[in-house]
């Protein structure tokens, strides 16, 4: 038992050491999640003893929640490719994602309150190319919490987009600061924005 508490005691040291490093920090915010997801495993794993103490530790440090009240979502085109083109000239020979501005309307919210959220983002590729498919993720970070938003594919033709969510977060939710990470992908280039929501 000794040995047990000895060995996870020297594992959270080093683990707090390298959490202080350029290289943590210099990870994504997913990058953490999965890094402290499996540390909690670790953890729990040298606590316990066990294989099941790993799964415990992870789950402890990797909540996730799929409940939502409701999602509604507002896609429109606000530019042409041409329009696009004059922006972004000579970069349209090959698929290219830009990702323009993200918001949310309110930075603090209660946990029954709704939250509209926007990314702008650009695709363009040859002129031949009528619609590109492009995949976007929403997820909501916090320190050992994750909230799936959304994962969808859709198709666009070439131009500048708005894209708006609006999602009513989980009752249950716990209060603090959270991190909506939006992932915008043509499936060969992949454009990432955080944005801070204190939830009260």
């Amino acid at each position: 038992m000794r040995k047990i508490i000895s060995y996870s005691l020297l594992f959270l040291f080093f683990l707090n050491c390298y959490s202080c490093t350029s290289t943590y920090k210099r990870l994504d915010i997913e990058e953490k999640h999965i890094f402290n997801t499996l540390t909690g495993g670790v953890t729990g794993a040298l606590l316990q003893g066990s294989a099941g103490g790993f799964v415990l530790g992870a789950f402890v440090s990797d909540v996730i929640s799929y409940t939502y009240i409701k999602i509604k979502y507002n896609n429109h085109q606000i530019g042409s490719r041409d329009n696009a083109i004059k922006r972004y000239v000579e970069r349209h020979t090959h698929a290219q994602l830009f990702l323009e501005d993200a918001s949310v309307n309110i930075k603090k919210v209660d946990s029954v309150s709704s939250i509209k959220a926007n990314v702008v983002y650009t695709v363009l590729g040859p002129e031949n190319i009528q619609e590109m498919q492009i995949k976007e993720r929403r997820v909501l970070f916090a320190v050992h919490k994750r909230i799936d938003i959304d994962d969808r594919l859709i198709k666009l033709p070439q131009g500048t987009f708005i894209s708006e969510i609006e999602f009513t977060l989980p009752k249950q939710i716990q209060k603090g600061t959270y991190t909506l990470l939006t992932t915008i992908s043509d499936g060969k280039n992949i454009k990432r924005v955080e944005t801070k929501i204190d939830i009260t």
